[in-house]
C-alpha cells in the first residue's frame, strides 16, 4: 500500500532526513569538514529515541532540514550531474538496506535501543559535549551497525578519510541517516513512492522549501 495522504509530510520530512545525512558525509569525505549547527542536528535526531512526532526528531524545525529537502529537490528535478546523483542515490540505498537489515534482527534492535538509552541517561548526568557524543555514538556503530554486514563504501579524499575525526563524524552522519530510514519505514515512506508520485513529492517538498526558506 503507497500512503500518499496525512502521513505524505511525514514522509518527506524523513527522507530529507536520509538525504540530509547524505549530503553531510558527502561534504564530509570531501573537504573535512560540515556545518555545525547541520551535525548537531544529525547527532540529536540519533538520541530522540520516543519521538511525539516526526519533526520532533528534528529539533521541531522543518528549518532543521533545509540542507536535505534542497537536496530531495536536486535528486528529483536532476538538478546534479550524474556522478553527484550517482553517488547520492548510491548512499541512500545503502542506509536503507542497513535499515532493512537492522528490522529483521531483533537482537541487534535491543543492543542499540539498549547503548542509546545508556548514553542519554549518561549524558543527562553528565552533559557530554559533542565532540564526547560523536565518539561515543560512532563506537555504538561500529559494535552494532557495522556488525550488520554490507557496509557503507564512502568516497571521497583519501587523506581526508585517513582522519580519525572525519572518520567518527561520518560514521555518526550514516548513524542519523539510518535513524531517518527507520522514521521514514514507520510513516509509510517507500521507493515505489518516487515512481508514481514523483511529481506530488517534488511540488510538496518544494512548497515546504519556499514557504521556509525563501
Amino acid at each position: 500500500m503507497i500512503i500518499v495522504d496525512k502521513n505524505f509530510y511525514s514522509i518527506i520530512l524523513s527522507f530529507s532526513g536520509i538525504c540530509q545525512s547524505v549530503a553531510l558525509v558527502c561534504q564530509l569525505s570531501e573537504t573535512g569538514s560540515c556545518s555545525d549547527s547541520e551535525f548537531k542536528i544529525s547527532i540529536n535526531s540519533i538520541l530522540e529515541i520516543n519521538p511525539k512526532t516526526t519533526l520532533s526528531v528534528y529539533g521541531n524545525s522543518e528549518k532543521n532540514l533545509q540542507l536535505g529537502i534542497k537536496t530531495l529537490l536536486s535528486l528529483l528535478n536532476n538538478a546534479n550531474s550524474y556522478n553527484t546523483s550517482g553517488k547520492i542515490l548510491r548512499y541512500i540505498l545503502s542506509i536503507t538496506l542497513l535499515e532493512k537489515k537492522l528490522k529483521r534482527n531483533i537482537v541487534y534492535q535491543n543492543m542499540l535501543y539498549t547503548r542509546i538509552s545508556e548514553l542519554i541517561k549518561n549524558n543527562l548526568k553528565e552533559y557530554y559535549s559533542y565532540d564526547t557524543l560523536t565518539d561515543k555514538l560512532s563506537q555504538i556503530y561500529l559494535d552494532v551497525i557495522s556488525r550488520l554486514g554490507s557496509r557503507i563504501q564512502v568516497f571521497g579524499s583519501q587523506t581526508i578519510l585517513k582522519n580519525i575525526l572525519v572518520q567518527n563524524k561520518i560514521r555518526c552522519v550514516l548513524f542519523s541517516g539510518i535513524r531517518s530510514a527507520v522514521l521514514w519505514k514507520q510513516v509509510g515512506g517507500n521507493f515505489f513512492q518516487f515512481i508514481f508520485f514523483r511529481n506530488q513529492i517534488y511540488n510538496q517538498a518544494n512548497d515546504l522549501f519556499k514557504k521556509f526558506f525563501y
